[in-house]
């Protein structure tokens, strides 16, 4: 990234200063012309912005055009020698709900949010709380595949899990009583805190947030999840359950919308459920949420994850990510040619 322009970076510094005039004068460069991108001493104005929590200057920057630069932080943990990775941005500089939530009106990279802010950001925190009783705890904690494709379920529990983006573990806190032990039933605890989760907006401004993993394979509350929920962001929310056979538990996926459609490809999912040399492709329908199972032939990537796909007119184009088994790096990046079917490799 270039440096920022310096008059418009003297101005909005100076009205992050306390200088009450600099905003005026910052629109009215920008109305000049100027842009508000680039970096200035290592940072972007709206890194800044966001950090210091100012919501008029941060909007400002924002409705100007100002992108979320993506940052890769690379790092081998202790005794290891896989090499890990994560992503930051300004979100990751996000401090309170009312930051979180007008950031998201600017389709952020929402993963990167803390967990309680999340819900903010998304417009899941507007859902009328659903008064959970322990009663609809003890009925409705334990993860469940749908019966019907898809299955509309309204449970209060559940809704109210994606209200709060609240764990397992504090559900059972506050259901399950106030000792915090793990003596509810045994088996994980539904929550809608996720990992490898797809945050997909809708031309209309609805958010469509798909499956994803909770915790890691050691934890008590470890689940892959295979649901579908829609956030109108002004507190309706319709969530969707699905057979296991029809939408297996899905997480690292991506997905593309096309038309009327969300398309999802890859997975890592359980170990027992990968299949070295394919690749799991989905297909959402946004008529009646239900999910297909696509057939593919051609040269696939394989079992895929953590990657980016993008549509390139008739093709959805695969590359970067991870292969199972070994969490190896794709090489090079593969075609689907949705009319046909067909995989094809390209470089």
């Amino acid at each position: 990234m270039t440096a920022a322009d310096p008059d418009i970076a003297r101005v909005v510094l100076a009205a992050l200063n306390g200088d009450g005039a600099a905003l005026d004068a910052a629109r009215m460069l920008v109305g000049e012309g100027y842009g508000v991108d680039g970096l200035h001493a290592g940072t972007t104005l709206l890194e800044r912005a966001v950090a210091a929590d100012n919501l008029d200057i941060t909007g400002f920057l924002l409705e100007a055009g100002a992108g979320f630069r993506i940052t890769t932080q690379v790092f081998t943990p202790p005794s290891s020698e896989v090499v890990h990775s994560y992503e930051t941005s300004a979100v990751s500089a996000c401090q309170s709900a009312e930051m979180a939530a007008l950031l998201g009106r600017f389709d952020p990279p929402f993963a990167q949010f803390d967990d309680d802010l999340l819900p903010h950001a998304t417009g899941a925190a507007r859902i009328p709380d659903p008064k959970v009783t322990p009663a609809d705890f003890s009925a409705t904690m334990a993860p469940r595949f749908g019966i019907s494709n898809p299955e509309r379920c309204d449970a209060p529990f559940l809704l109210d899990q994606i209200r709060t983006g609240r764990s397992g573990f504090g559900a059972r806190q506050v259901f399950g009583g106030k000792s915090g032990t793990r003596d509810a039933p045994d088996g994980p605890v539904w929550s809608f805190q996720r990992f490898g989760r797809s945050i997909t907006r809708l031309p209309d401004g609805r958010l469509v947030l798909i499956a994803g993993e909770h915790e890691d394979h050691y934890d008590d509350d470890f689940c892959i999840y295979n649901d579908v929920a829609v956030l109108d962001g002004r507190g309706e929310v319709a969530l969707f359950l699905y057979p296991r056979d029809i939408f297996p538990p899905t997480d690292f996926h991506s997905a593309t919308l096309i038309g009327g459609e969300i398309w999802l490809i890859g997975c890592l999912g359980y170990r027992d459920r990968r299949i070295a040399g394919e690749t799991q492709v989905l297909c959402l329908s946004l008529g009646d949420f239900s999910v297909t199972q696509i057939a593919t032939s051609g040269q696939a990537p394989g079992w895929i994850q953590r990657h980016d796909a993008v549509q390139v007119g008739e093709d959805i184009l695969v590359s970067g990510g991870k292969l199972e088994p070994g969490y190896r790096d794709l090489e090079g990046s593969y075609a689907l040619h949705l009319p046909t079917r067909l995989w094809r490799r390209v470089t």
